[in-house]
């Protein structure tokens, strides 16, 4: 069962057309572990 679920999310950084999330789907399963990783300045915090 999903504990947190995403559902055609889109982003773009204010004053920016470009979108830099298009159309994510994703459910979070409880007991897993998920990490962000990149590299530095590539909009991890966002």
């Amino acid at each position: 069962m999903a504990i947190m679920q995403l559902d055609h999310v889109n982003f773009s950084y204010p004053n920016s057309a470009k979108r830099v999330l298009s159309n994510v789907t994703y459910d979070f399963e409880e007991g897993t572990f998920y990490a962000i990783v990149g590299s530095s300045g590539a909009g991890k915090t966002t």
